[in-house]
């Protein structure tokens, strides 16, 4: 059955007996009197016909703005509609509180609306009644409709209207919320918004220090660790300009957690960088490094963006960085790292002390009470030279952008003026690289959100990141090493920290010198060297473009040997041997550019070829075993001398006769074989000691046998560490002695090296002198 209030209407439905106003386009009516929607006054109404609905708006045209004031019947309208306004003795006053019993004031005007949208036929009276308000909506015939109530933009009802349907629409608004009378909703930021009558609204937040975390007001303190500044709880400041570890925060209401700070320098060495942050958890660590690296103890975690539970705490890595969180007794600890700022959030219960200690509660504190070094470490560290990218005044303007919209938003939560100290104190000494002076706004920026306040709308007009981001994430950086910007090409990578190859910048080398050994040589380049020139370590090689550095401890090291001389030229000139090779660039395809020059580094060792060295011996019946150890340069090894009465060399001659055939063995131990080979050069007999006198036989000449005399034999001459002679005794006429003297040496199979940026010298192989009588 109809509601009393409808009769009167069913009567007027007809537009004819309406005597309405007709329009068949987009049209606008101003009103007799003020509309009321929740608690905002409206003097015209705006209504448009589209494919999709009839639209009723109340602040502008549907669409022409993201908030606006709607009614939004669903389907496709005929572009006709029938409108008049009434005063409201036309309507029974009495059947109006009957069905609108929450509206207190007397009713003003009516709006009627009636159009046709898709199958259906329906009406529209809008209610004005001071400070309330109120809209219905009925089909007179065919199938329901969907209506819509946008109230700011957000949806306040959506019903699909079978007859009629009264909505009344006073009360409050607060942010995106609708409260009707004597209602009252609380929002994220813990804001109470409370409506006691139409249009008059009340708004609270958290009561005496309390800030509001997660919608929940809560005992709350935040610090924050930039580069070398700190800002504390309450917003002191301090400047660390030491290479030392620091304790940053602890509370004694949980007196088993605390956190630490590890500072190292980066692009200057007296300017000095949080480089990674410590959590102790009774005899438990966990470390918070670069690139978004998390150990505990020494094994490397694998994280993901959802929490993790280690023991006491939890864990995750996202894009912006790495969150540890731990909460004992109430209270709940959270620390975020991301490279360049970490900050430290306490909470507890409401109206509760947090009993804070070290630098997050006082950043005044005097060094010895919050310096936790137990090693030495570097206090003082050594001014820098002076760069010119550095101005100061520019980078104080920049800085101070965080005493502007749209960081004063939050500029009653938290103090922005010690983060803009600690912005300009560090970027008067720093270059403005490597997106530093937007970690410092980010720190502000994040440390609001922690408090429940959003700072948007400042980064693409402060050329930041368009959303906040970890540098060098997943990228493992050395401790030698930091993670920086790379030239301007955009790239980021890990740069070398200065203190650490301040020895090659000063020799304006790339690396180490040439290591020579035996058997093999080898060049190392510094990696982070190469990075900061732009240099991929992958897209070098040797001569032969199989051979490839490999990285070793931060090092690119080349190697060659006599076995795999990649490519190595081998080049003898007036008795010294060199092996030269080159670090050189992958080939480029012809479309290929270039922004830096290609590298080209030529490396080499070489080896002097020892003296021709005597070693005589008188053959008699007796017998000798001659020993000699030999040192030179990185060689080190023994020359053994043997003379055998059998060619297996098992028996150790002990007589000697007339046209007996004995073997003499030379043999080096205590190095490679494919590093040197031992070389009968030359054998002859004299009559006389003296290895000078004449006459002379040659058994041996020139590393070759007497072709005169077929009772020499030579085996393995020069070919390895062990070489054999055998010849038939003889004497000279009238002689019963006869001297034996053999020229010997050491020959190379692989020389020294040398690089341009070094030099190795390594001596020469060896030289024996033996004597067997």
């Amino acid at each position: 059955m109809l509601r009393p209030l409808l009769r009167p209407l069913l009567l007027l439905l007809l537009l004819a007996e309406l005597e309405a106003t007709f329009y068949t386009e987009d049209f606008t009516l101003n009103l007799n009197n003020p509309f009321s929607l929740y608690g905002t006054e409206r003097t015209q109404i705006f209504v448009s016909f589209t494919d999709e609905h009839f639209a009723v708006c109340f602040d502008g045209y549907h669409g022409s703005t993201s908030d606006a004031d709607c009614l939004l019947m669903k389907g496709k309208a005929a572009r006709k509609a029938g409108v008049r306004q009434d005063d409201a003795d036309k309507i029974d006053k009495d059947q109006f509180k009957e069905v609108y019993p929450n509206i207190k004031s007397d009713l003003k005007s009516i709006v009627y609306m009636s159009m046709k949208v898709g199958e259906s036929d329906y009406l529209i009276p809008i209610y004005s009644a001071g400070t309330y308000g109120s809209i219905s909506t009925f089909v007179n015939s065919g199938p329901p409709v969907s209506a819509v109530l946008l109230v700011g933009g957000k949806e306040v009802f959506n019903k699909a209207v079978p007859g009629y349907i009264p909505h009344d629409v006073s009360g409050c608004r607060f942010k995106d919320m609708v409260l009707k009378p004597g209602e009252e909703k609380t929002d994220s930021n813990c804001q109470t918004a409370k409506c006691p009558s139409p249009g008059k609204s009340s708004v609270s937040g958290c009561d005496g220090d309390d800030v509001c975390i997660s919608g929940s007001c809560k005992s709350a303190g935040a610090c924050t660790f930039t580069g070398p500044s700190v800002v504390d709880v309450k917003g002191g400041f301090r400047y660390i300009k030491d290479h030392c570890d620091y304790r940053l925060m602890a509370s004694t209401v949980v007196p088993d957690f605390s956190v630490e700070g590890k500072y190292n320098e980066r692009r200057r060495k007296d300017v000095s960088f949080l480089d990674s942050v410590v959590l102790k958890y009774k005899s438990t660590t966990f470390s918070l490094e670069q690139g978004g690296r998390v150990k505990e103890g020494e094994s490397v975690l694998t994280l993901t963006d959802t929490l993790k539970t280690f023991g006491k705490i939890s864990l995750k890595k996202e894009p912006e960085g790495v969150t540890a969180v731990y909460s004992e007794k109430g209270f709940d600890t959270f620390v975020f790292f991301n490279g360049y700022t970490a900050q430290i959030l306490f909470t507890g219960p409401s109206k509760t002390s947090l009993g804070l200690k070290h630098l997050c509660a006082n950043a005044g504190a005097a060094a010895a009470d919050v310096r936790d070094t137990k090693d030495s470490c570097e206090t003082e560290p050594k001014d820098d030279s002076k760069d010119e990218s550095i101005n100061c005044e520019e980078a104080k303007k920049r800085c101070a952008v965080l005493n502007s919209d749209p960081f004063t938003k939050c500029h009653g939560l938290v103090s922005p003026a010690s983060f803009v100290k600690s912005c300009a104190d560090t970027m008067c000494s720093y270059p403005p690289v490597d997106g530093l002076t937007c970690s410092f706004l980010e720190s502000y920026s994040r440390v609001c959100g922690l408090f429940s306040q959003d700072v948007q709308g400042w980064r693409s007009k402060e050329e930041c990141s368009a959303s906040p981001k970890a540098l060098c994430q997943d990228s493992s950086c050395l401790s030698t090493e930091f993670c920086g910007q790379i030239g301007e090409t955009g790239t980021w990578g890990c740069r070398c920290r200065p203190t650490e190859v301040q020895k090659f910048r000063d020799l304006k080398s790339l690396g180490n010198a040439t290591t020579c050994g035996a058997g093999s040589a080898s060049a190392s380049l510094v990696n982070c060297l190469l990075v900061e020139k732009g240099i991929d370590y992958k897209t070098l090689r040797l001569n032969d473009e199989k051979c490839k550095g490999q990285l070793v401890d931060g090092f690119v090291v080349f190697s060659f040997s006599n076995t795999e001389t990649c490519g190595a030229e081998v080049t003898d000139k007036d008795g010294a041997v060199n092996y030269k090779n080159n670090i050189q660039s992958m080939e480029l395809p012809p479309e290929a550019i270039l922004r830096s020059d290609p590298v080209d580094i030529a490396f080499s060792c070489n080896f002097a070829q020892p003296k021709l060295q005597l070693m005589s011996f008188k053959v008699t019946g007796s017998s000798s075993v001659v020993n000699k150890p030999v040192k030179a340069g990185t060689w080190d090894y023994t020359i053994t001398m043997k003379a055998f009465a059998n060619k297996e060399r098992t028996e150790i001659l002990k007589s000697v006769e007339m046209n007996q055939r004995i073997w003499i063995e030379l043999k080096a131990t205590g190095v490679d074989s494919k590093a040197a080979a031992v070389l009968f050069d030359s054998c002859w007999a004299t009559k006389q000691k003296d290895p000078q006198s004449d006459p002379k036989y040659y058994l041996v000449s020139n590393g070759c046998k007497n072709p005169k005399d077929p009772t020499v034999q030579l085996t393995g001459n020069g070919a390895g560490v062990l070489s054999v002679f055998s010849f038939k005794t003889f004497q000279f006429p009238n002689s019963n002695r006869l001297f034996q003297n053999w020229a010997e040496t050491a020959l190379p199979q692989l020389a020294l090296w040398r690089l341009p940026i070094g030099h190795h010298g390594l001596g020469q192989i060896g030289r024996f002198h033996g004597n067997q009588d």
